[in-house]
């Protein structure tokens, strides 16, 4: 059977990305499992044990926040120990409650758009929180409200109950504000905060005052950035999974422009694939997380690949390419091996992997 790579170019033809269909129906979930199995299974070992380490790292990350350090310390002789490994380190006298706040503001903070975030900056970021002057809270505050009166003004010229003058007008406040929130945010030295948005920003601040409650955060955010801030709460025992775009295109057998609607939003499209990623876990013995965030590396990698050997463009074979190897929408994948490969070659992992959960882009 063809593949993508040798295909020519007469014959392979982008395809038209398309969003998951509801309901989902049972051989759909089935073929998602399949090339979840399949993503995992062609992961070289390097990618395998980033993926397995990914969560545990970023929950050291957030324990650093929550005890106030930039997130890049390692505590004395502590580098290796099984509690880091494992995901459950806590120091003396720090609770379960500011670890889940950290990780909720790393989780707010994550959104690639509009400025641009990275794993590398994200825990950072969170730390940055804590360093903000009062006007540089003033400066959130503010970016975030005129950010919300344009998307008001926006909807109600949708619905006819607004005019193009308070959408212009709204707009021109939010770009003076979100300018000058970057330059608040540069003269105060927090480069890493710089690459959120002033609304991820403001509601990181209410999370760190006690503004607002990581609880009820985590309990009305139920999809992606909600699973995200729950693996890194707790990565020994949390069973969910961060599906973003590159998760969900792997399960849905594309590779879509990072700009395209997944609709990841919706519970009864996440919910099913979510599911898909667990039974793919459950079948090679490991987290439904870790099944995710190795894929996601794969995933990353092949990307970065495809984009420099097609001058840019970030996916395979323009917008809609199906990714190599991998069954289209619409076809059962085949039923994978019920044992876990036992060698691979040609390993390769991502000089500096991003993360594998919130921090790209597309929903």
């Amino acid at each position: 059977m063809a593949t993508q790579e040798n295909m020519s170019g007469d014959q392979f033809k982008a395809q038209a990305p398309t969003k998951l269909s509801l309901p989902v129906s049972p051989d759909t979930q089935q073929a998602m499992t399949g090339r979840a199995l399949a993503s995992y299974d062609a992961a070289s070992p390097q990618t395998v044990k980033a993926g397995k380490g990914f969560y545990p790292s970023a929950h050291r990350a957030a324990v650093t926040v929550a005890k106030g350090e930039a997130p890049g310390i390692i505590p004395e002789g502590k580098a290796s120990t099984p509690a880091i490994k494992r995901g459950v380190y806590r120091p003396p006298g720090l609770s379960d409650e500011a670890v889940h706040g950290a990780a909720v503001k790393i989780a707010i903070l994550s959104p690639a758009t509009p400025a641009g975030m990275t794993w590398k900056m994200n825990p950072q970021a969170a730390h940055e929180v804590s360093q903000l002057s009062p006007e540089g809270v003033a400066a959130a505050h503010q970016n975030r409200a005129d950010v919300n009166a344009g998307q008001n003004a926006r909807g109600a010229l949708k619905t006819g109950g607004g005019t193009k003058e308070a959408v212009a007008t709204t707009k021109a406040a939010s770009d003076v504000s979100s300018a000058a929130l970057r330059d608040r945010l540069g003269a105060e030295g927090l480069s890493s905060l710089t690459h959120a948005s002033g609304g991820s920003i403001s509601r990181a601040v209410d999370m760190h005052t006690g503004a607002a409650s990581a609880a009820d955060w985590q309990e009305s955010h139920k999809v992606k950035t909600g699973a995200f801030a729950e693996n890194i709460t707790d990565p020994a025992h949390s069973q969910r999974s961060t599906i973003d775009a590159h998760s969900a295109d792997i399960l849905e057998g594309q590779r879509r422009s990072f700009k395209f609607d997944r609709g990841l939003s919706a519970v009864g499209r996440y919910g099913p694939m979510e599911a898909a990623n667990a039974d793919a876990a459950k079948q090679r013995g490991v987290s439904p997380h870790q099944m995710q965030a190795v894929g996601w590396l794969a995933d990353e990698e092949a990307r970065s690949k495809t984009d420099s050997n097609a001058g840019g463009t970030g996916r395979a074979g323009g917008v809609g390419g199906r990714r190599a190897g991998t069954v289209p929408v619409g076809q059962t994948a085949p039923a994978p091996s019920t044992t876990p490969p036992t060698a691979r070659t040609s390993p390769r992992v991502p000089k500096t992997p991003p993360s594998p959960g919130e921090g790209s882009q597309g929903v």
